[in-house]
């Protein structure tokens, strides 16, 4: 009986093991907010490939599970078989049935919903050679399987959207966790949509573009965007207003804060506190300036939309029906997912290396559009509505639900 006890032992931590690893990697599947799915052209090179088995997601999760169900059988039975060789008879089946079910509740459900939920990306990347594995494994029974396991074993889990089921706090508190793993670049303004003035413009001029754009802060250049002097604030003109040409609003400039575009936005987030700041100008690896980011930019991504009297509409964004809807042609494809109520997958499959919707539009024709030009891929109709000779400016979506 001694011989069989470290065998059985041996057994219970394979099975633990991989029932832990393979179920923890499932959950995180489902537990990555829109920021962390942004990363993936940049994430490190085995996220990159456990972002490509989720374009065929069911099967992935098929997968997970099919294996994790098969390490939890091996980990119970194993439990169950210590129990009835280390603790004497009468008591030794309640034992070993007490060992099966803490096995179970820990092994499938305890550690799962804690490494997954909570740090998905670090389960995915841990767990990721484990993963490959079982996937080249399991991935021809699993879809087999696959039809079986949704119906009797995962309805709730194959057909849920990612997060759609974290009440409001949920959400904010892991978006507000994974501000440590999204960099400025993925929430920035890009260069093409920075608002600015030139170093030697006017007063008149410098009124005229704060009427113009609304902002209430534009960047101050000499020459090129990648010479930044600083950044003109509405509030430090008012006094202008009536007597323009008696005030030098060069002295009003206020020195510019730099931010690299590959900085974490919870590092950013200390900045602006510490600094009392709410505006950085985002520059890249050679030094030129990349983008902008504000502290509504950074907070949007743990809150949502944030929007005040004078937006006429989200981000832009117009709902023209329950099917229709007209985007900027800048915005990012997860906002459109986001705001038409659509899987933040469903794109994946044609968008190529677009992030944007003008992105996608160009994937999709093969070449620059055509103003009223249509479009059309399965269960949707693009339609380009105002164009510019180097961009696309306004689409209109309209959503064919089955």
């Amino acid at each position: 009986m001694s011989d069989d006890v470290p065998r059985w032992l041996t057994v219970w931590i394979l099975g633990i093991s991989l029932t832990t690893g393979l179920l923890s990697s499932a959950t995180a599947c489902f537990s990555l907010n829109d920021g962390e799915r942004r990363l993936k052209p940049r994430s490190q090179l085995r996220l990159r490939w456990i972002f490509g088995l989720l374009q065929d997601h069911e099967t992935l999760i098929a997968v997970l599970h099919a294996g994790g169900l098969a390490g939890l059988g091996m980990a119970a039975y194993a439990a169950f078989e210590l129990g009835m060789l280390l603790v004497p008879s009468p008591w030794n089946a309640l034992v070993g049935a007490v060992a099966t079910l803490t096995t179970s509740l820990v092994g499938a459900v305890a550690l799962p919903r804690l490494l997954g939920g909570y740090f998905p990306l670090q389960t995915l990347n841990i767990f990721a050679p484990l993963t490959f594995v079982a996937y080249g494994a399991l991935f021809v029974p699993a879809r087999w399987m696959r039809p079986w396991l949704k119906r009797l074993y995962l309805p709730f889990v194959l057909e849920d959207k990612p997060r759609s089921a974290a009440n409001p706090q949920e959400k904010m508190l892991k978006a507000l966790i994974g501000l440590e793993e999204i960099p400025v670049k993925a929430v920035m303004r890009s260069r093409v949509e920075i608002n600015a003035i030139a170093f030697d413009a006017s007063a008149e001029e410098l009124i005229s573009a704060f009427d113009r754009t609304g902002n209430s802060r534009l960047v101050v250049y000499d020459k090129t965007l990648d010479d930044v002097k600083g950044v003109a604030y509405a509030k430090d003109c008012i006094p202008m207003l009536e007597n323009p040409n008696a005030y030098d609003w060069k002295s009003l400039i206020r020195p510019p804060f730099f931010v690299p575009e590959y900085v974490k936005l919870n590092k950013l987030l200390q900045e602006f506190r510490a600094r009392k700041l709410h505006f950085a100008i985002v520059v890249d690896e050679f030094g030129g300036t990349a983008g902008i980011v504000t502290l509504e930019d950074v907070l949007e991504e743990i809150f949502g939309e944030i929007n005040d009297e004078y937006d006429k509409s989200v981000g832009g964004y117009s709902k023209l029906s329950k099917d229709e809807f007209v985007f900027p042609g800048r915005t990012s494809l997860m906002d459109v997912c986001r705001f038409a109520d659509l899987p933040d997958d469903v794109f994946d499959d044609v968008k190529g290396d677009s992030e944007t919707l003008a992105g996608l539009i160009l994937e999709l024709n093969g070449g620059f559009p055509r103003k009223g030009q249509t479009l059309t891929m399965d269960g949707f109709v693009f339609t380009v509505e105002t164009i510019t000779p180097t961009a696309v400016t306004r689409i209109k979506m309209k959503v064919l639900r089955s």
